[in-house]
């Protein structure tokens, strides 16, 4: 069982040492959404406008927001029929809710499974990028999978 899922629910939460305004920037900004998440985030973060995320592999994909609280939350479309939602709690240190509704059947519930370890991962890019440290998508694809650890 994981805590992270209860039922077609997945919700992640983070601790972020930073003031609000700053989070906000980050995850509530097409250029902020581009520094942790998609590669790049094109349009604008306003409800009933589409957003593109482009990732480093794949198509882009094209999603709608569907609700934004300025400073507070935003909620938009995800894959196979979900639906995202960023809340921030606190003034500093924010606390980023991320809570992902899937559709409630087999699809959906296989899409959600596949997807909580890179929700995870993500979050904790977002961390890093808070906390001054290095961005954990890797970019130069060079690199083995085995770079950066020592043999032995």
């Amino acid at each position: 069982m994981n805590p992270y899922i209860q039922g077609n629910i997945t919700k992640l939460k983070v601790l972020l040492p930073a003031e609000r305004r700053k989070v906000w920037q980050l995850i509530g900004t097409p250029q902020g959404m581009g520094k942790w998440f998609p590669l790049e985030c094109l349009g604008k973060i306003a409800k009933g406008e589409t957003i593109e995320f482009i990732w480093v592999a794949g198509a882009p994909e094209k999603f709608k927001v569907l609700n934004v609280k300025e400073h507070e939350s935003w909620e938009m479309e995800w894959v196979e029929g979900a639906k995202v939602r960023y809340a921030l709690e606190g003034e500093n240190p924010v606390i980023l809710t991320l809570e992902v509704t899937y559709p409630d059947n087999e699809q959906g519930k296989a899409t959600q499974l596949l997807e909580v370890a890179g929700w995870t991962f993500y979050l904790a890019n977002l961390k890093s990028l808070v906390m001054g440290g290095p961005d954990l998508r890797r970019k130069n694809s060079s690199y083995g999978w085995k770079e950066g650890f020592i043999d032995g």
